[in-house]
């Protein structure tokens, strides 16, 4: 997992600081019959110029509660079929 950088008007080298460590919970792809729900540790970072950031995590997006490939899913069903009908199939409101 990298840092993400964007947030930090001079990040020109990179900090290993990091002020909080919280678990963050998606949902993924399920497999049939079950849901999957995915649980990691995500670091928030603080840059020496005082900024805050936080860690970049590359299968999902920064304020998602579902993965990137299960939000594919997710609007592939919805092109060939109605939103509750893709509601009923994935598990989501």
């Amino acid at each position: 997992m990298q840092q993400n950088y964007q947030d930090v008007p001079s990040a020109v080298e990179l900090c290993n600081r990091y002020d909080d460590v919280y678990i963050r919970s998606v949902n993924d792809f399920p497999v049939p019959i079950f849901s999957c729900r995915i649980q990691f540790p995500v670091c928030q970072i603080r840059c020496k110029c005082g900024c805050l950031g936080g860690q970049y995590i590359d299968f999902v997006n920064p304020y998602s509660y579902c993965t990137k490939r299960f939000e594919a899913y997710i609007a592939t069903l919805c092109s060939k079929m109605t939103i509750s009908s893709v509601s009923q199939v994935t598990g989501l409101d």
